[in-house]
């Protein structure tokens, strides 16, 4: 899967975002190289990936401060870091939304 990386203490995804969608969820893959997450907040100031993150800390049962976002903060496109989640658990979980 091209849109996650293991690195040394952490997992780094690459997702594309829909802001302002109906409701937060998974969508699927983008090319099989992002995922794609529908969120529920628009993209104004910063706010849609505030929500992105803690999205991402709830489902995945980890802390927000967990969740980093390393880059495209103005982007749809993003990479995020993810700590205290590994591998296996990571993809059972995004399993049933591929």
């Amino acid at each position: 899967m091209l849109f996650l990386s293991k690195c040394d203490d952490h997992l780094e995804i690459k997702v594309r975002i829909h802001p302002g969608a109906k409701k937060s969820a998974f969508n699927g893959t983008w090319n099989n190289e992002q995922l794609k997450i529908n969120i529920q907040t628009p993209p104004v100031d910063g706010k849609a990936n505030e929500a992105l993150i803690a999205f991402l800390a709830k489902f995945f049962h980890i802390r927000k401060s967990a969740v980093l976002l390393l880059s495209g903060e103005t982007s749809r496109e993003k990479k995020l870091a993810l700590y205290d989640i590994d591998e296996k658990t990571f993809l059972e979980k995004i399993s049933p939304f591929l």
